[in-house]
């Protein structure tokens, strides 16, 4: 929901809390969502994790993105996100290798505590504040600490084929290399802590 779909809104909350029947026409994917998915899979391994009831979220990957998926994750709580990977033959430490690819902080929480590399996305313009997800307020998002911003498909797909190159501007001094997604900062080094400054 607002990572492939549209459907950040309120007025799908029926659907996706499985009090209603899900109707494919009126749930709309976001342009590319399906060649997004197709050309990652091409490439690596996709899940999805939602938090969404699984006869909305089942029906959604069934009809159009054919990967394993996870309903009522409770996010960020990392337990269920664990199991599920564990069930598929994942192991702790090949979840440092993992992107979290999300719109909310929820989503960013949940990568950090799998202590996988977090994308935060804004593929969509919110139309209203939504208290738990945080939806309609970046600055709630930006503070949960993503590793990499993108605001389109094609931005997703090159950080994962290049994630140095896209960087915040503080990670990628400590990777010593020079990011495209860098700021113009100064910078202090300290004996106990490294300061910068936007």
């Amino acid at each position: 929901d607002g990572t492939l779909t549209d459907t950040a809104d309120i007025s799908f909350k029926e659907m996706k809390d499985g009090l209603t029947k899900p109707d494919l026409k009126k749930i709309p994917l976001l342009d590319g969502a399906i060649d997004f998915i197709n050309q990652l899979k091409s490439s690596c391994d996709v899940f999805i994790v939602s938090d969404s009831h699984p006869k909305y979220v089942e029906k959604i990957v069934n009809e159009y993105f054919n990967v394993p998926c996870l309903s009522l994750a409770d996010k960020p709580n990392t337990s269920k996100t664990q199991d599920f990977l564990k069930e598929l033959g994942y192991s702790e430490p090949i979840l440092t290798n993992f992107f979290v690819v999300g719109d909310t902080w929820l989503d960013v929480t949940l990568g950090r505590g799998l202590h996988a590399l977090t994308v935060l996305v804004e593929l969509y313009a919110p139309k209203k504040i939504e208290e738990r997800d945080g939806i309609g307020q970046a600055r709630k998002h930006w503070k949960s600490g993503p590793t990499f911003y993108a605001k389109t498909y094609n931005e997703i797909i090159s950080i994962i084929g290049d994630k140095t190159k896209y960087l915040f501007s503080g990670e990628a001094v400590f990777q010593g290399v020079r990011s495209h997604a860098a700021i113009r900062f100064h910078t202090e080094q300290c004996p106990e802590r490294f300061i910068v400054y936007r």
